[in-house]
């Protein structure tokens, strides 16, 4: 078992690997139950569950959500923030509202998500594990330290396993959380958002509560929540219309507007849907956004 804050460099716990041709990183279960349901792992703990873990840190955020690198040797450009604020006009009057508000910025690379998911499963013994992907002598050496780096962000420690592992008879995504059938009331679809949105300011809240608004008035028949590492993503099914949205929660990201086939699409990660281009339509955040999906789904 290795333990340390971070690793930089795979010399560190090489030894663990021994020249192995596939192993995985893992932990017991047993021993990190408490913090497997903070990721979202969920009980009863069993083999074949399988998530995108929630961000808890610097290493588990870009895990999940990717980030963006400054470039500060390129001219500024304009940009377009979408905030809700609360402001005190010249008689002393205040003021709170959604405001769109162009300032300069560096432009911004974005380094994709790996999207590491973790997985439950059971060892030789019978002992419930929990491993990352299938890895290999000749991975990228980036990603293996970006996996070592994720177990002891989330868990302080980690172990190297063989292929000493039992497959799972079936595997259960917890990427997502149907909301039960029936009509939605918004009281009820806004708890549930803001319960995916802990990490985000007050503004950022603001913002995307008013998206997920504007979308539930046109009574979709069917919502799912994302989960763990896709908490803040929603999904709105619109079954007449023969389509569904998923709602991104980040400014600058969009709504995309996805074929019919919800079990395929519950099984894909996000760059599979984004990047790929496995939608149909792609509406972004901008000010025009709220007509657009007025058009769509009047």
């Amino acid at each position: 078992m290795f333990s340390s804050k971070r690793v930089r460099t795979i010399s560190q716990f090489a030894s663990l690997i021994n020249n192995r041709a596939v192993f995985y990183f893992g932990i017991p279960a047993a021993e990190h139950e408490s913090t497997l349901l903070k990721i979202g792992f969920v009980t009863p703990l069993e083999a074949g569950q399988v998530l995108l873990p929630i961000a808890m840190g610097r290493i588990s955020d870009f895990n999940a959500n990717g980030k963006e690198k400054i470039r500060r040797d390129l001219p500024m450009i304009p940009k377009v923030f979408h905030q809700y604020r609360t402001w005190t006009d010249w008689h002393g009057h205040s003021h709170s509202g959604f405001v769109f508000q162009t300032r300069s910025v560096y432009p911004r690379d974005y380094i994709e998500a790996p999207e590491v998911c973790l997985t439950l499963m059971k060892s030789k013994d019978g002992s419930l594990v929990l491993l990352s992907q299938k890895m290999t002598s000749a991975e990228d050496e980036a990603q293996l330290i970006h996996v070592a780096n994720l177990f002891l962000e989330l868990f302080g420690k980690f172990d190297v396993y063989g292929e000493t592992i039992e497959p799972a008879l079936t595997y259960k995504k917890l990427n997502w959380e149907i909301l039960p059938a029936g009509t939605y009331p918004w009281d009820r679809v806004r708890a549930t958002i803001n319960e995916r949105l802990l990490r985000k300011s007050d503004s950022q809240k603001a913002v995307i509560t008013q998206r997920n608004s504007h979308i539930a008035k046109f009574n979709p028949n069917f919502i799912a929540s994302g989960s763990a590492g896709f908490g803040g993503y929603f999904v709105y099914g619109f079954p007449k219309k023969n389509f569904y949205l998923l709602e991104c929660p980040d400014f600058g990201n969009a709504t995309y507007v996805l074929g019919n086939d919800w079990e395929r699409i519950a099984q894909l990660t996000k760059r599979e849907i984004i990047q790929n281009s496995l939608y149909e339509r792609r509406i972004i955040h901008g000010q025009d956004w709220e007509q657009r999906i007025v058009t769509l789904l009047q």
